[in-house]
C-alpha cells in the first residue's frame, strides 16, 4: 500500500527508515549504546533498606528507559512530533528520579500529591 493510503504503517515508509537510518549512522550507533547502557543497569539494580522506595524509582526507571526505547523508534520513522511529545515526559519523569534520589523529603511529598490526584481522579469517576 502507498503512504497516502496507510501513512506511516505503508511499506514504502520502511525504504525512508533506512535511507534516514543510513544518513544517521553514527548517531544511531551511539543512541543504541546508551539504550543497551540503560538496560544493563535496569536490570541489574538491587535494592537498599527502603524497598518502597526503591521498587518506586525502578518503576520510574523502567519508564524513563521505555520512552528513550520509544523516542529512538520514532525518530527512526521521522516522527518529530511524537517524540517532542515523549522527550518532555522523559525529562519530566527523570527529574522526579533524580530528586527522589536525593531528597527523601521530595519523594514523600511527591507520593502524597500522588495520593490526592488519585483520589480526586477516583471521586470525579464515581460521579459520572
Amino acid at each position: 500500500m502507498t503512504f497516502e493510503k496507510e501513512s506511516f504503517l505503508s511499506n514504502e515508509i520502511e525504504e525512508n527508515r533506512k535511507v534516514h537510518i543510513n544518513n544517521r549512522k553514527i548517531l544511531y550507533k551511539k543512541v543504541r549504546e546508551i539504550n543497551t547502557c540503560m538496560n544493563d543497569v535496569l536490570h541489574n539494580l538491587k535494592h537498599t533498606d527502603n524497598i518502597n522506595k526503591d521498587y518506586f524509582l525502578i518503576g520510574l526507571l523502567c519508564k524513563i528507559v521505555k520512552s528513550y526505547n520509544s523516542i529512538i523508534l520514532l525518530s527512526e520513522y521521522g516522527l518529530e512530533s511524537d517524540v517532542k511529545v515523549l522527550l518532555r515526559s522523559l525529562m519530566e519523569t527523570a527529574f522526579n528520579f533524580c530528586a527522589m534520589i536525593y531528597d527523601n523529603e521530595y519523594f514523600e511529598k511527591y507520593l502524597k500529591n500522588a495520593d490526592k490526584q488519585n483520589l480526586f481522579f477516583i471521586n470525579s469517576i464515581k460521579k459520572n
